[in-house]
C-alpha cells in the first residue's frame, strides 16, 4: 500500500510539472514598471490550468503580432498602443485549438486589462464563468426573427469525462466546444437540424446518428445533451431499458410426468 501511494504521488508531482505555466514563452518584452504610460495600454492574458492538452502550449496573437506560447497556467503581460485589441489563440494541425473570431476590445492609454483563455481557447474578461467556445456568433435580439430558428443546447452537468469539451456540429456547421454545465445558443435557418457530438480519437464520445428535429422560423428550440452525449429535448428524460428475463426452462435433471395427465 505505501509503495501505490509513493508512485502515485510521483505520477501526480510529473504531471503538476508538466502542466505548469514554467512552458511559457513570451516574445514581447515584459513592462518593467508597476503602471503603464499615459500613451500606451497594458494587457493581462491569463491560461486556465487544466489536465486537458495541459502539455500544449497556445500560440497567442495580438492582431497580426506573435505575444509568445503560452503554457496551462501561465500568463503574459505586454503593452500595446492604444486603440483595439484583438487577440485569438492560433488553431493547430489537430484542431486542439478553436478557430474562433478574434477576442476584440477596445484599449485606453494608462489603463490595464486583464483576461483569461479557456482550457478550449476561448479568451474573455477576467473572472468570467463560462469557459465554453462557441464558434458561431451569439443572438443578440430576444425573439428570433420570421425567416431564422434560434437553438438552445444544454450540457448536463456529469462527472463523465466532465474534464472533456464536447464538439457540437449542426449539420456540417461547427458550432463550438461546449463544457459541462454550459449552454450554446444559435441561429440557423429552418429545416432540419441533425445535432452530433463529434467523435473524439479516445471514443470519449460515442459515434451516434445526428438527433434531427423539424424546426421553423420565428420558434426558439431547447435541447440539452447529456454526458455520454445523447441529444434529447430539454426536460425529456432517457427511458430506462428494462431487459426482460428468459422464460424458465425445465432442466434435464428436473423429474417430468411422462404418462401426462390420466
Amino acid at each position: 500500500m505505501a509503495t501505490q501511494t509513493k508512485l502515485m504521488a510521483a505520477c501526480l508531482l510529473t504531471a503538476t510539472f508538466l502542466c505548469s505555466g514554467c512552458s511559457t514563452t513570451q516574445v514581447l518584452p515584459k513592462p518593467s514598471t508597476l503602471q503603464p504610460p499615459p500613451d500606451r495600454a497594458r494587457i493581462l492574458l491569463r491560461r486556465q490550468s487544466a489536465f486537458v492538452a495541459c502539455a500544449r502550449k497556445m500560440d497567442i496573437y495580438d492582431g497580426q503580432t506573435f505575444v509568445g506560447s503560452l503554457g496551462s497556467g501561465g500568463r503574459f503581460v505586454w503593452e500595446r498602443e492604444p486603440g483595439t485589441a484583438a487577440l485569438m489563440v492560433k488553431p493547430t494541425r489537430d484542431h486542439l485549438w478553436l478557430e474562433a473570431p478574434p477576442f476584440t476590445f477596445a484599449v485606453e492609454g494608462g489603463k490595464t486589462y486583464s483576461n483569461m483563455v479557456s482550457k478550449a481557447g476561448r479568451i474573455m474578461v477576467e473572472g468570467s464563468k463560462s469557459t465554453s467556445a462557441q464558434a458561431l456568433p451569439e443572438p443578440s435580439t430576444a425573439q428570433p426573427p420570421a425567416d431564422k430558428v434560434r437553438i438552445v443546447l444544454r450540457r448536463e452537468s456529469s462527472l463523465y469525462a466532465r474534464a472533456r469539451y464536447m464538439d457540437i456540429y449542426d449539420g456540417d456547421t461547427f458550432i463550438g466546444r461546449l463544457d459541462s454545465g454550459e449552454r450554446f445558443v444559435w441561429e440557423r435557418e429552418p429545416g432540419t437540424t441533425a445535432l452530433t457530438v463529434k467523435q473524439t480519437w479516445d471514443h470519449t464520445w460515442v459515434n451516434r446518428p445526428p438527433f434531427a428535429l423539424a424546426v421553423e422560423g420565428g420558434k426558439t428550440y431547447s435541447n440539452c445533451v447529456n454526458g455520454a452525449g445523447i441529444f434529447m429535448v430539454e426536460g425529456e428524460k432517457l427511458k430506462p431499458i428494462i431487459l426482460k428475463r428468459p422464460a424458465s426452462r425445465p432442466s434435464a435433471s428436473t423429474p417430468t410426468n411422462e404418462a401426462g395427465p390420466r
